[in-house]
């Protein structure tokens, strides 16, 4: 639900919350205890937003007519992109690149019960699914210069535990 994006300038907090009889996005800057106003968004149930590095953007899961996609929101124009659009389902989990360039993020692969990793390419639009298999995978994390992803999976028996993908 939350993340926190430290700069040496600021750091913040961005976060969902019920909002009214709905939800909308909020950023805490954590030095001041300033909150922004809520920052109302035409979709439901969001979710799991994540910062980019610039901190002018929020990337973000949400539905839209029961389809839940990968969306941004830039901070300054406050303008919504749906940003996966495919077979797969339920998308979720985004975290952004080092660089910006690309989002792992996780989803149901159509006609799967199990949830995988996949990469967009926000230059190109494609997607890519990364992981296969008959076990959930789940809660992407960047390495620093963006060479590797690591991740949850219950692979191993159904035993949650950390694995890794370098992605070259």
């Amino acid at each position: 639900i939350l993340d926190l994006r430290r700069r040496p300038d600021v750091s913040m907090i961005t976060f969902f919350a019920r909002y009214n009889r709905d939800h909308a996005l909020f950023i805490k800057d954590v030095n001041t205890g300033k909150l922004s106003k809520p920052i109302e968004l035409s979709l439901d149930q969001g979710f799991s937003p994540k910062f980019s590095s610039d901190g002018k953007t929020v990337y973000f899961s949400a539905a839209k007519n029961i389809n839940r996609d990968i969306y941004s929101l830039n901070l300054e124009t406050r303008e919504t992109v749906k940003l996966t659009d495919g077979e797969e389902v339920f998308k979720s989990a985004p975290a952004i690149s080092p660089d910006g360039t690309r989002i792992a993020y996780v989803a149901f692969p159509k006609e799967s019960d199990f949830q995988k990793l996949f990469l967009l390419d926000l230059t190109t639009g494609i997607s890519n699914q990364l992981t296969y298999g008959r076990f959930n995978d789940n809660s992407p994390s960047w390495s620093s210069d963006g060479s590797h992803l690591v991740y949850t999976s219950d692979e191993g028996d159904g035993i949650w535990e950390l694995y890794t993908i370098e992605l070259e």
